[in-house]
C-alpha cells in the first residue's frame, strides 16, 4: 500500500486548507472589529477567538492528519480537544454576549 496521499486526499486536503484559511481570516476580521468598535468588544472578540480555534481544528482534523499519518495519536488528540474546548467556550460566551449586551456595556 503506497504511504503517500491519494487524490480524494488531496482535494480534501485542498479544500479543507481554503476553508481553514477562511476562518482564520474571519477570525482575525473580527479582532480588528472588537478593537475599532468598542460596543461589539465583547462578542467580536468571542467570534473572532472561534473562528480562529475552528480554523486551527478543521486544519488539524482535515489535513495535519492526512499528511501527517505517523504523528503521536495522544498529541494530536490533545491538540483537538483543546481546540474544541476553545471554540465551545468562546461560542457560548459570544452567544451570552449577544443575547444579554446589558451585560457586557
Amino acid at each position: 500500500m503506497p504511504t503517500g496521499l491519494r487524490k480524494v486526499d488531496v482535494l480534501l486536503v485542498a479544500a479543507a486548507v481554503g476553508w481553514s484559511f477562511s476562518l482564520i481570516v474571519v477570525g482575525f476580521l473580527a479582532f480588528l472589529l472588537a478593537s475599532r468598535v468598542p460596543a461589539l468588544a465583547g462578542p467580536a472578540f468571542a467570534i473572532g477567538l472561534s473562528a480562529l480555534a475552528g480554523g486551527h481544528l478543521v486544519f488539524l482534523a482535515c489535513v495535519a492528519d492526512r499528511a501527517f499519518r505517523h504523528a503521536s495519536q495522544s498529541l494530536v488528540a490533545w491538540m483537538e480537544i483543546l481546540s474544541c474546548v476553545v471554540l465551545f467556550s468562546s461560542l457560548g460566551f459570544a452567544a451570552v454576549a449577544l443575547l444579554s449586551p446589558v451585560f457586557f456595556s
